[in-house]
């Protein structure tokens, strides 16, 4: 355990700090290589965040030279196509058939629940961000791990400091995702709200993966709300941003994207679009600390990019 800091946990996702988490046999087990899988929406509602959180995977493995504790690592990937049964049935198969013990990812809560007991009945690691304090929650055991801003985390941040720039915004309604990240976030976007005197006016659910939401934003408009907050992520994001414009009810009014990807989202959108749009985001590519700056720094000169 010793040379096994907690920045390497953060970043090699938790697989360096396996042995001092109660998996001691893990390693002895693979006595050639240990085998990590990084199970990403290549398809699905959240195709775009994917390829993305492969590049940061590899980043980090390539930084830590492709070994931890000095034993080689093999890396693969499979798409879990932002579906739960998808998930489910390929971290089984890398399980089984490749002998994969850490599992990264999905990035979707509500796929990620379904892994996290595929991680919980074969007995290995599993590590992922998330929007549910469901898997760090009701449904926590020994083999999960949550990275992210628990919901609260998140919703406190956002409403406080947007109440804290626009005080006479008080009627709000909510565009949620209907899985387990909208609820969690919701409830405490509500919660906080009424600290803030806020009125909700109206709140209406999407499916995962919707992609026409006139209905929605119609109903929305109806309400004549002082700025309409979305709770949803990537694709339905993007998609509700844009037809939410397209309506007239924005840049009029603010909207609210509450958990957002960031960089990764907003460069979907033009920038007529971005304009009085509120973002909350675990990481931006500007945040000036030093782990940052050099995060920041070897990811642009590997990828060109933020």
């Amino acid at each position: 355990m010793s040379g096994v800091t907690r920045r390497d946990v953060l970043k090699l996702g938790g697989a360096a700090a396996a042995a001092g988490l109660g998996f001691p046999a893990v390693l002895r087990a693979q006595p050639k290589e240990v085998v990590m899988l990084g199970l990403w929406s290549f398809t699905g509602a959240f195709s775009d965040v994917g390829p993305v959180l492969d590049r940061g995977m590899k980043l980090a493995l390539d930084e830590r030279g492709m070994k931890v504790q000095g034993k080689p690592i093999k890396y693969i990937t499979r798409d879990d196509e932002t579906k739960a049964g998808s998930a489910t049935r390929r971290a089984e198969e890398a399980v089984d058939s490749d002998g994969a013990k850490f599992i990264m990812g999905p990035w979707s809560s509500g796929v990620a629940l379904a892994v996290s007991e595929v991680a919980k009945r074969k007995k290995v690691f599993h590590y992922f961000s998330g929007g549910t304090e469901d898997i760090s929650g009701a449904r926590c055991h020994r083999y999960s791990f949550q990275w992210a801003a628990s919901p609260y985390t998140a919703a406190k941040t956002v409403v406080d400091t947007f109440m804290q720039a626009n005080p006479k915004a008080k009627r709000w309604h909510l565009l949620v995702a209907d899985y387990a990240f909208g609820w969690s976030v919701e409830k405490y976007v509500k919660e906080v709200g009424k600290g803030h005197g806020i009125e909700f006016v109206g709140a209406d659910r999407h499916p995962l993966g919707e992609r026409e939401f006139s209905n929605y934003v119609t109903k929305a408009a109806g309400n004549k709300p002082d700025v309409v907050v979305m709770i949803n992520f990537g694709l339905d994001a993007v998609t509700g941003a844009r037809e939410i414009f397209n309506f007239g009810l924005t840049p009029k009014i603010p909207l609210i994207m509450t958990w957002s990807s960031g960089v990764e989202e907003l460069v979907q959108l033009a920038p007529e679009i971005r304009e009085n749009l509120w973002v909350g985001s675990n990481f931006y590519y500007t945040a000036d600390t030093p782990v940052a700056r050099e995060f920041v720094k070897s990811y642009q000169a590997k990828f060109g990019n933020p």
